[in-house]
Parts: structure tokens; C-alpha cells; sequence
């Protein structure tokens, strides 16, 4: 069933672009989005229509998939973005890269604010010698302060226990002398198991645990992982 066969493309990772063998338009699309998604590029799919023969039935069921008559289309997580008009009227007016950053395939750069989602967030706090946990948006509690946030698949996980949080505890005097006003952890966990995680290190007082656990906030700073077929999402290290 050529429909099947094209909408499982479609699914089959987070960006596709099915494209002509030869033409100019498609390479000047692919460029396009290369340009936005840069490395990670090499993760997603450029598909030859006339290579999967199928002929005029594939391109029948493109048409009808998409509802666009003419290649390249693009497929974000299996539904249709757009042709070659649509990609570039994206990139000029900005929206690409949030659209793209969203699909988790452009994260979020040095100097950029946090976008603003619900999190949870839980510190020691010195003066009263007991955690405080709140629940707030994440745009008011980093604010305009020059923060490092650094994310991790998972606490208690061996590579994030032996080398991560230890390396940022050990940097924390440096980083607050070097004018950084706060030292935060991000996962898609709840916040107990991060400062339970934070105890066993001797990070509390140094590093904010960020709780994310349905990865709101990762999702839209382009950092999560869909780990979805082992039952969890996780953090793409950053």
C-alpha cells in the first residue's frame, strides 16, 4: 500500500524531507534547514521519491498525505510542514527554529533567556538549614540572571554520578567568581529524587535542582529525548 509505505516514512524520524533525485529546490530546502539544524542535520531523512518505486501511486499518496503537489515536502514528527515556499517563508519571519528547537532538533545556544514553562525547583536554603521547594515559571525564576544550567538523562545514573555533578560542584567557587549568579540541574525527574541525588553529592547549597519531569521546558529548549519506547523521557546532555 503505497500510502502506508509513504506515511511510515513520514514517522520515521523527527524530520523528513522527500525530495526530487535532481532539482534545485530541494537542495536549496535541504540547505535551508541544515543551516537552522546544523549538525544534528545527519539525524533526519532526505527521501527520493522516484528511488522507492513506486511511481505514480507514491506520488499520489505524497499528495494526499500532505495535501502539497510539489517536492520537496517536509514532514516534523509525521505531520506535513510545508514545500520549499512554506520552509523559506518560515526561516525568513523566524518561526523555523522555535518550530525546529520545539522537535527538540535545535537546542537552545549560550546567551539565550530560558523560555518560559512550569518547573519545579528545589534548594537548600543556609539560613534555615532545610530544602525549599516551589513550583514557578521557569522565565521569572532564572529571570535576566546569568545562570549555567547544565542537564542530565538521569540522577544517580553512573556517568551523571561520577563525572557531571561532581564536575559542577567542583567548579561552582569558580563559576561565582567568574560573575555566574547561579549553578542549576535540569532533568525530567521530580524534584525529590534530584535532592535526594543532591545529598548523596554534597551539591546542596551550590547547585538549584530543576524538576521537569513531564519535560515541558526541555521540550521547548530543544533538549529532550524521546525515550518514550523504554516508558520515560530524558534529557539530551548539554
Amino acid at each position: 500500500n503505497p500510502l502506508q509505505v509513504i506515511a511510515a516514512l513520514a514517522n520515521s524520524t523527527a524530520l523528513v524531507v522527500f525530495i526530487k533525485g535532481k532539482c534545485d529546490l530541494c537542495r536549496q530546502c535541504s540547505d535551508i534547514l541544515k543551516s537552522v539544524i546544523g549538525d544534528r542535520y545527519q539525524e533526519c531523512k532526505e527521501v527520493v521519491l522516484s528511488n522507492l518505486g513506486l511511481g505514480s501511486a507514491g506520488e499520489a499518496a505524497l499528495v494526499a498525505l500532505s495535501g502539497l503537489n510539489a517536492l520537496p515536502i517536509v514532514f516534523l514528527n509525521g505531520k506535513c510542514i510545508g514545500d520549499d515556499n512554506n520552509i523559506r517563508q518560515l526561516y525568513r519571519n523566524g518561526e523555523l527554529k522555535n518550530i525546529l528547537r520545539k522537535a527538540s532538533l535545535v537546542p537552545i545556544e549560550v546567551g539565550e533567556r530560558i523560555p518560559s514553562e512550569q518547573i519545579q525547583i528545589t534548594e537548600w536554603s543556609v539560613e534555615k538549614k532545610s530544602w525549599l521547594t516551589v513550583t514557578m515559571d521557569s522565565a521569572v525564576f532564572f529571570g535576566a540572571k546569568k545562570v549555567v544550567l547544565f542537564g542530565v538523562p538521569g540522577a544517580f545514573t553512573p556517568t551523571c554520578s561520577d563525572h557531571h555533578l561532581p564536575a559542577f560542584v567542583s567548579a561552582w567557587p569558580s563559576l561565582l567568581g567568574a560573575g555566574v549568579d547561579l549553578v542549576a540541574c535540569i532533568a525530567a525527574q521530580d524534584v525529590f529524587v534530584l535532592r535526594a541525588w543532591s545529598e548523596r553529592h554534597q551539591a546542596q547549597g551550590k547547585v538549584v535542582m530543576v524538576g521537569d519531569a513531564n519535560g515541558r521546558l526541555l521540550r521547548a529548549m530543544g533538549l529532550l529525548v524521546d525515550a518514550s519506547s523504554s516508558g520515560m523521557v530524558r534529557v539530551r546532555r548539554r
